[in-house]
């Protein structure tokens, strides 16, 4: 342990090695931390880990109690003894014990002076007139908190946690383009991440330049009255906000997540009751709502049912099966099909009538296609594993990875398996 204290560290304006003993208290999922020192009275810079780890990650965490609001180093956690110092010449630096850079700032020579942690969580390194030069709301991880926002030019995107005990990131992400805020999934093989959910469908389109995670409180006297939770895009020329949830607690102490499994919450906590958080929304939970107001069945949850099968009314129903219809559990599976160099229009499939993709809610597919060029695009693909059209408009979907379908009430959205090459 003296080796790695004293060790040679550049010149800095603010150092901390993480050593020595965890907080008395768990953090989010039963984490243990370690606080390194730079923290308002609502938020703190932390090294934690997770019970069955012996890694870190950097992040911020607030103080009632703790959930994890950003990460510095997600995908690449470090060891006891890694440290993160500011240099003089102003670049904020993470470094594992063995002084590899783990991630930086880039500040160096841009007149950066210091570091603190502001009240609303945003962590900032700021120059001699107190502007700001870096700031950690530039640069989300899985969380929002309010008046923090994606922008067009920087980090434009939410990404989840592999899990709620891992350091990695997840198969979602959040994402603003130019045209607008979708959610989507990077299933196990297809070349994309396909889109499952879009944000802004009810607004006029425009071309968005930032998406705000707001909140509103009437009387900031008495902040437990008339609050409203909402969310902005903002344009070039105009903007738009979408209300979410209206709560009995203080709004300014909650965050919206996008969570591991794929689904955008809100959670608030309430200050008088130590130690709770209530979810106060939750994206895909029950059946949609009205086309003004945000909301999805769950069956447009791509995992929802595993690897494969049909869902109906937010319950996975069925395993599709050549013979027919089963009963649906944990264990259906797609069948197998051998890869072979493509160009084999003989390829079998089975049919199914009233099916959609999850990835047919959001993407256009291709067309228009007769169904026979839509089968041997399919057929002619060594990686495909079915395909599905719609007869009504003449659309083709190729699919690599099947998982959730849902049932419909049209004859005419039709789905075809592939059994083999």
């Amino acid at each position: 342990m003296a080796l790695m204290l004293n060790r040679p560290f550049p010149p800095s304006i603010f150092l901390y090695v993480n050593l020595g003993d965890h907080d008395d208290y768990s953090g989010e999922y039963d984490s243990y931390y370690r606080v390194v020192g730079v923290n308002s009275a609502r938020y703190s810079l932390l090294f934690y880990k997770f019970p069955e780890s012996s890694v870190y990650t950097l992040g911020i965490g607030s103080n009632f109690p703790s959930k994890w609001v950003w990460a510095a180093n997600p995908n690449d956690p470090v060891s006891d003894g890694a440290a993160i110092y500011l240099g003089e010449d102003g670049n904020l630096v993470l470094v594992d014990v063995d002084d590899r850079v783990v991630w930086q700032t880039n500040t160096a020579n841009k007149g950066v002076v210091g570091l603190k942690m502001l009240e609303d969580g945003n962590m900032v390194l700021y120059d001699a007139n107190d502007n700001f030069i870096w700031q950690s709301f530039d640069y989300p991880s899985d969380t929002l908190l309010p008046s923090q926002s994606l922008k067009a030019g920087l980090t434009t995107k939410l990404v989840s946690r592999a899990s709620n005990t891992s350091h990695l990131e997840g198969n979602y992400t959040l994402e603003m383009s130019p045209k607008n805020v979708s959610l989507y999934y990077k299933s196990p093989n297809s070349p994309t991440p396909l889109p499952y959910y879009r944000i802004d469908q009810s607004f006029v389109p425009t071309f968005s330049k930032e998406f705000r995670y707001d909140v509103f409180v009437k009387d900031f006297d008495n902040p437990i009255s008339s609050q409203t939770i909402q969310y902005t895009t903002t344009s070039s020329l105009s903007s738009s906000s979408q209300e979410l949830v209206k709560t009995s607690y203080d709004s300014r102490l909650s965050l919206l997540r996008l969570e591991y499994d794929g689904k955008l919450r809100v959670h608030t906590f309430d200050p008088m009751i130590i130690g709770v958080w209530y979810e106060e929304f939750t994206l895909f939970k029950g059946e949609p709502l009205s086309r003004n107001q945000l909301g999805a069945t769950e069956c447009q949850m791509p995992e929802k049912c595993g690897n494969f099968g049909i869902c109906y009314k937010g319950e996975c129903v069925a395993c599709p099966s050549p013979r027919g219809l089963m009963r649906w559990s944990e264990d259906c599976a797609p069948p197998t099909v051998g890869g072979n160099s493509g160009d084999d229009t003989d390829a079998k499939y089975y049919k199914m009538r009233g099916i959609r993709h999850f990835s047919c809610m959001y993407t256009e597919g291709e067309g228009p296609m007769k169904p026979r060029k839509c089968k041997i695009k399919c057929s002619n693909d060594p990686k495909c594993v079915g395909f599905f059209y719609d007869v009504d408009n003449l659309r083709c979907w190729i699919v690599y990875d099947l998982m959730t379908l849902t049932r419909t009430d049209n004859p005419n959205h039709l789905g075809y398996v592939k059994l083999s090459n």
